[in-house]
């Protein structure tokens, strides 16, 4: 397929907004292909599905409130201490533990899909060609230096880079509305076993609390083993924070010796 391309510029239509990169749109029934297609001539950028036209101005309504350069943070990233990182996330909070059960993988994108009615596509997907073609680095270009729950690009660099060492992890999309963020990765080699989906859970789990202590589709069943079953098998993996500006106190339960916990 052929893709019509635009140089970074003004996004018409009904939420006007500025887009830094070089973009494509796409009726979100084709966005999915429009983004393999974009990977495959352009393999010196990163594309990256934004979600609807209102998603994209909203980030850049975000980001215009302050954003150091995409230089400035990757040159940040290479003395971040991710290991360390995690050590002073554990020593603060500890997620409920629960009892395994088996839950579907994810196995699809949902960057193409209308929140507000999952059954159905988007009328317009945005996607944009960030200017690496390291894709760990997305967060130098898209993140934010404070917003909600989520961390700084630094965070999001250090654990894209394991991820995709450990699991081929590469992002696919990051959708910004004024309530969440959402960010998905395609991975190339699924999580097989119980002990490797505990381990990267608790990594989700201090990646983004909220993933546990919000319930975010984990249908009422919030710890880590709810968390680690939906990982087992999936070739998509979502994350998510909100803009919430309250540091709830963590959800505390037991610590299961037969586990382990990341970076011990």
């Amino acid at each position: 397929m052929a893709i019509q391309m635009h140089p970074p510029g003004k996004l018409g239509g009904k939420y006007e907004t500025e887009i830094p990169f070089h973009h494509a749109s796409a009726p979100g029934k084709d966005a999915k292909n429009a983004l393999d297609w974009m990977a495959s001539n352009y393999r010196d950028m990163t594309p990256v599905m934004m979600g609807s036209p209102y998603n994209v101005r909203v980030w850049k309504e975000i980001q215009s409130q302050g954003h150091l350069a995409p230089s400035e943070w990757i040159a940040r990233s290479k003395d971040f201490d991710l290991d360390n990182w995690f050590i002073g996330q554990r020593n603060q909070y500890q997620p409920a533990r629960g009892v395994w059960s088996e839950a579907t993988p994810k196995k699809h994108l949902s960057g193409d899909m209308d929140m507000d009615c999952p059954d159905d596509f988007l009328m317009e997907v945005i996607i944009v060609l960030l200017p690496t073609d390291n894709d760990t680095q997305w967060a130098a270009y898209l993140g934010h230096d404070a917003w909600g729950t989520a961390p700084d690009p630094r965070v999001h660099i250090g654990l894209s880079q394991k991820w995709n060492l450990e699991f081929g992890a590469t992002i696919k999309t990051f959708r910004q509305d004024s309530f969440n963020l959402s960010v998905e990765w395609a991975v190339q080699r699924p999580i097989s076993t119980v002990d490797e989906a505990i381990e990267v859970a608790f990594e989700q789990y201090y990646y983004s609390r909220v993933m546990l202590d919000k319930d975010y589709g984990l249908g009422g069943r919030r710890s880590i083993e709810s968390l680690a079953s939906r990982l087992v098998g999936s070739t998509v993996w979502e994350i998510y924070w909100n803009n919430s500006d309250s540091d709830e106190p963590p959800l505390k339960g037991p610590l299961l010796p037969t586990y382990r916990q990341p970076h011990s």
